[in-house]
């Protein structure tokens, strides 16, 4: 059966008006309607259509009828032996998904509260490949925040656009008291207990449709940013969590350097690789924070990253 009958018959054939005549006209059996065409044939993917019927591959013009135009697709010149497979040149490009950036806010059976606050914010990007690995990154909100707050008010659905592919955005609610402004709410609970930050990351897999059946094994690096009050469970990551922190190859303070030697570890334990460029930690401070980052770590370290 040729590839346009084959099309043609698989629904009704298209009927379209044409107001000065005032009656019906049925379009050539060629012109297909192009969406039950890319319904039931793939035009936009006609790679390897088979055709039993004939030596040649008809030409075909398509009929759009949703922007009232047609679209020809050719065949590869020349003779082919019925059966065999044949190729289909469009003279459009095939079309891009349309696949738009995914977020979700999660109750998790990990959680800190207790409340019907979400445990965590989860952003996933446009064009995620689920078969490919992992790009993690972990944002620790401070003071003020909740994981939702934080989300909108540091426009991270804006900013992550520009991050590598694949590239997956976890904000978790770390607060005891999600939202506190002050340090007595200011509280990590159970957050800083031995691989707790490890089990969360896995219930946000368990509860991310797209993530759904994936484990730290799949993720390929993880960055950790923390903003103000979020060094503390950004220490706990690291410290408490030996699985998790073996995957951390960035780490990014933004005016959170509020214990002078939190990380201090860290750097030390990744000196090589931070030397050599495949890590990276970078202390953005204000003046809440000055004093501590100067006094910590880093003009001792300074000799022996030029050696």
């Amino acid at each position: 059966m040729p590839i346009q009958r084959q099309a043609a018959e698989s629904r009704d054939e298209p009927r379209h008006k044409k107001e000065a005549a005032g009656t019906d006209h049925k379009l050539p059996d060629q012109i297909l309607d192009a969406r039950s065409f890319r319904q039931d044939l793939g035009a936009f993917n006609l790679q390897q259509q088979k055709d039993v019927a004939t030596k040649h591959l008809p030409e075909m013009t398509i009929f759009d009828d949703s922007q009232k135009s047609t679209v020809k697709y050719k065949p590869v010149e020349g003779p082919q032996q019925a059966g065999q497979d044949r190729v289909v040149q469009a003279e459009i490009p095939r079309a891009a998904p349309e696949s738009e950036s995914k977020r979700y806010e999660l109750n998790l059976k990990h959680s800190v509260h207790g409340t019907r606050a979400a445990d965590a914010v989860v952003l996933l990007p446009k064009n995620f490949d689920a078969t490919k690995p992992i790009h993690l990154v972990i944002y620790n909100h401070g003071w003020r925040d909740t994981a939702p707050s934080a989300f909108r008010n540091a426009k991270l659905e804006e900013q992550m656009k520009g991050a590598p592919p694949n590239t997956v955005l976890v904000v978790p609610e770390w607060q005891v008291n999600p939202g506190a402004q002050h340090a007595k709410g200011n509280q990590q609970g159970a957050y800083a207990s031995k691989d707790f930050a490890t089990k969360m990351l896995q219930d946000v897999f368990d509860k991310t449709p797209q993530l759904h059946g994936k484990t730290l094994a799949n993720v390929d690096r993880i960055g950790l940013i923390s903003h103000s009050a979020g060094y503390m469970p950004t220490e706990s990551q690291l410290k408490a969590n030996p699985e998790l922190a073996k995957k951390v190859n960035s780490i990014t303070l933004l005016d959170s350097q509020y214990n002078a030697q939190g990380f201090n570890g860290w750097i030390k334990d990744n000196i090589a690789d931070l030397a050599g460029g495949k890590k990276t930690f970078q202390n953005i401070f204000g003046s809440s924070t000055r004093t501590h980052a100067t006094s910590s770590i880093f003009p001792t370290l300074i000799p022996t990253l030029l050696c």
